[in-house]
């Protein structure tokens, strides 16, 4: 006959009663003078830290409900003890009608049992990769950003972050983060932000700090948006380098509308005629062409009036003679000087 051994069991009992059977079966172990045959004793059972919307909730996870692994000499008598033991409904591996069941692999119950003796806990979140959150603590509190990847052994996320003007990666741990609320409002009740350009995105030739982070967070989560401005001299391509120069990226020319557009657009389409003088400058002279409109000094249907930093005396004189013999002006912006002008016609 060979010699028992110490090994590892599986015994099955009520789900919900683990810990219980544990202590009914520990008590009759010292009550009955077998531990010299019955050992160790394990509910796997593992703490989880569950994070909702940043606040801590510690809980309790059994990996295998209704089960428990004993360590123990399988001797009738332990056998015995342990199948009698209230809430107790047998051992697994085991074929019945009074067979002893077979062990657990050692290398398995070794698993678990590594599992159980990490020193840190379980941490359960409500986000994933690619949710935008919210940083609760620490040197980026208040930052949003977007989640690249997530370190379950850490229990830390790379969130993609604008810094300096740059997505920029950082490594976040899990109970400093929440799932962000704001990108389903912008998603749900705004369909398109319009954004001027001049003292809002920049103010001359220097960047807007926080503009330059909130128009990222925008391309970053596909929000639609539109640059509107009454500057009529720079073309939608001069406008994109201008905004490049100062640092700006991933923008387009079909991202501007400026007046000079609108005021063509509105020309053609409520007015006959399609001859034109205008002083501006070169995003004058596009919206015009791309409107279909000839550029005439000499008897024009319009003399269309675009901001001109260069305009000259003789320009003006040249465009008040036109207007005098009969051509309509159009303003692409309301300024109050040209508000009377019709009173010279």
């Amino acid at each position: 006959m060979s010699e028992l051994k110490k090994e590892w069991y599986v015994v099955n009992t009520y789900v919900g009663q683990e810990n219980r059977v544990k202590e009914n079966l520990e008590r009759r172990i010292k009550t009955m003078g077998l531990e010299d045959f019955l050992f160790q004793i394990v509910v796997a059972e593992e703490k989880e830290i569950e994070y909702k919307n940043g606040k801590p909730v510690e809980k309790t996870h059994n990996l295998f409900s209704g089960y428990l692994l004993v360590q123990m000499i399988m001797t009738d008598e332990a056998w015995y003890i342990v199948r009698n033991t209230p809430g107790v409904t047998g051992f697994i591996g085991s074929s019945g009608k009074g067979a002893k069941p077979f062990p657990v692999a050692q290398e398995e119950v070794d698993a678990v049992l590594r599992r159980l003796g990490r020193q840190d806990v379980n941490v359960q979140v409500d986000f994933e990769v690619g949710d935008r959150v919210e940083i609760t603590n620490g040197a980026f509190k208040n930052s949003e950003g977007t989640i690249e990847s997530m370190d379950e052994e850490k229990k830390e996320a790379t969130v993609l972050l604008i810094l300096f003007g740059r997505e920029t990666p950082t490594e976040i741990p899990y109970m400093d983060l929440k799932k962000s609320t704001k990108t389903f409002f912008l998603g749900m009740f705004m369909k398109t932000l319009v954004f001027d350009l001049d003292g809002t995105m920049y103010r001359g030739t220097q960047i807007i700090e926080s503009a330059h982070q909130f128009l990222d967070y925008c391309i970053q989560n596909k929000i639609p948006f539109i640059f509107l401005t009454n500057n009529s001299m720079r073309t939608p391509q001069e406008n994109v380098k201008h905004m490049q120069d100062m640092g700006y990226t991933n923008i387009e020319p079909s991202m501007f509308y400026n007046s000079a557009m609108a005021a063509c657009q509105y020309v053609k389409k409520h007015y006959k005629g399609n001859r034109a003088y205008y002083i501006g400058k070169q995003g004058m002279k596009d919206a015009l062409d791309q409107e279909g409109f000839i550029v005439d000094d000499e008897n024009p249907d319009f003399v269309f009036i675009g901001l001109d930093k260069d305009a000259t005396y003789q320009s003006y004189s040249k465009a008040l003679s036109l207007i005098l013999n009969g051509a309509k002006i159009i303003g692409t912006n309301n300024d109050r000087i040209w508000q009377n002008l019709a009173d010279l016609k």
